[in-house]
């Protein structure tokens, strides 16, 4: 005897669609961010900047944003290849108006310049 089919209704799909959503659109608030004169000092204001990030955390985030192969590409390859001792990882938030419109970044800075950076998602 065959197991029965699962019953996939409209309403489970939305559903999940709906937890997409909010697990996407939530990954960037989880971060943690540094005061404001951080993000002046890296010459980033009025943007917010993270905590330093390892590289797990930057592909995780960009993952669970909705960029399911960022290891794979030519920014994130220019970030590991320029990458050294003393470097830190950051998200750059310039979402503004409630996180309805703007965008972010990841960059790799060293001291306060950025070396690097990868494109995360345009908010609008």
């Amino acid at each position: 005897m065959r197991p029965p089919k699962p019953h996939i209704t409209a309403g489970s799909v939305v559903i999940a669609a709906v937890a997409c959503l909010v697990a996407c659109a939530s990954s960037v608030t989880e971060q943690q961010f540094e005061p404001a004169s951080v993000a002046r000092r890296l010459r980033v204001s009025p943007c917010k900047v993270s905590v330093p990030m390892s590289q797990e955390e930057v592909i995780l985030s960009a993952r669970r944003s909705g960029d399911p192969t960022a290891e794979n590409g030519a920014d994130w390859a220019k970030i590991v290849a320029s990458a050294r001792q003393g470097d830190e990882l950051r998200m750059v938030d310039c979402v503004r108006y409630g996180g309805r419109s703007g965008y972010y970044y990841y960059a790799l800075f060293r001291g306060d310049s950025v070396v690097a950076s990868m494109p995360g998602v345009i908010i609008n």
